[in-house]
């Protein structure tokens, strides 16, 4: 497993937690002790690790137990040896990607940083010599606490890296045969006279086509929505927007779309992809929702969040029929949906888009009226 290590993120997390050179630096007061002390501390740990009957099966899965050792008696000296910290946290994203590779449990990996914790602790403790030793423990907790972080950074990145391209190949090898199934239904129904009860049925067969290939599409943008890191940029809030409705399908939307936009801030700060799938996919949930209403309405307006400086709020109301208070929490679930030919994935694209790009958004009934939609983003 090749994953570069995302260094702007770990160095971030680095200082963060207030780690600076000075404190890498005064580490190496116990550069001496740590290289007496690292050949019994990782025979320490391997039996501790050897008597839980888990983690027993991992080392015995071993082939080179004193190799193991070693490795893990020189991480332990170099704890106390940091001399370019890019290379401190790249190791120890290599050893997060490690740890993954060998179906460690992660709970495991945690509670061997929590042993380090104590082992150190009783180290410096037993060298009474050792000055401002109270400092010293101090800085201790800090660089585990980093590295605890880089080895949970890895651990995500690598788990949801092999779930996405898993769900990737799904998608890609569902969509292959839905085509193929669609356009001989297509062709069955061309040929089938309008009287034929047979053409209702490859009707209804078609439609579902349709469905799990937009669905089929939807599960794939949740995907990259997820993966991808935000690239923020200023989008003009009406641009996208007429964009958005030309893909829905102008002639669809004329005449039931209201829009009345903030012109004094008439951008958000975004990634221009998640931009254009929050307003797609809030244009196409309103759109079906009015679609069977005698008098369909949408409205579409911004203004600055009144609560929240720097931010904006695009709302978005339509006057079809209002969900059960009870499916509103749900609706951000991926696969739920109270529509017959809905996929489910609309709304919790919108939600983790929102997310990733530093805003929100929340779904709210107006009695009597609709529901409006609000999604707030950085301007």
């Amino acid at each position: 497993m090749n994953i570069p290590p995302p260094l702007e993120r770990l160095l971030y997390f680095k200082e963060k937690l207030g780690i600076d050179d000075n404190d890498f630096s005064r580490l190496g007061l116990l550069s001496g002790i740590a290289q007496l002390e690292k050949e019994a501390f990782s025979s320490w740990l391997y039996d501790y690790f050897f008597e839980i009957p888990h983690t027993r099966a991992v080392l015995e899965h071993e082939t080179y137990d004193d190799r193991l050792k070693r490795t893990w008696a020189d991480w332990f000296s170099s704890l106390f040896d940091v001399r370019d910290q890019q290379k401190f946290v790249t190791r120890h994203w290599k050893s997060g990607l490690k740890h993954v590779q060998s179906g460690v449990d992660h709970r495991y990996v945690n509670m061997a940083y929590g042993l380090v914790r104590r082992y150190i602790g009783r180290m410096v403790l037993e060298h009474r010599d050792i000055e401002d030793s109270e400092g010293l423990l101090k800085i201790i907790d800090k660089v585990l606490d980093l590295c605890i972080l880089i080895e949970t950074d890895a651990f995500i990145t690598s788990t949801t890296q092999c779930d996405h391209e898993v769900i990737k190949g799904i998608a890609h090898q569902v969509r292959n045969p839905l085509t193929v199934i669609g356009g001989n239904l297509m062709l069955l129904q061309k040929k089938t006279p309008g009287q034929d009860p047979r053409k209702k049925i490859y009707d209804t067969m078609l439609l579902e086509a349709s469905r799990l290939e937009r669905m089929v599409k939807n599960v794939v943008t949740y995907n990259e929505v997820f993966q991808r890191e935000p690239e923020p940029v200023k989008c003009l809030v009406r641009a996208f927007l007429q964009d958005a409705i030309d893909l829905i399908a102008p002639q669809k939307l004329k005449g039931k779309v209201d829009i009345d936009l903030d012109e004094s801030c008439p951008e958000v700060s975004a990634d221009q992809n998640d931009f254009k799938a929050i307003l797609f996919h809030l244009l196409q949930n309103a759109y079906e929702a009015v679609v069977d209403s005698k008098n369909p309405l949408i409205k579409i307006n911004s203004h600055l969040n009144p609560s929240i400086t720097g931010y904006l709020d695009i709302e978005i109301f339509n006057n079809g029929d209002l969900p059960r208070p009870d499916d509103i929490d749900q609706m951000f679930t991926p696969f739920f949906s109270t529509k017959s030919m809905g996929t489910g994935f609309g709304l919790p694209i919108v939600k983790l888009a929102a997310r990733k790009n530093n805003g929100n958004f929340k779904i709210s009934l107006v009695p009597d009226q609709g529901v409006l939609c609000v999604v707030t983003l950085p301007c």
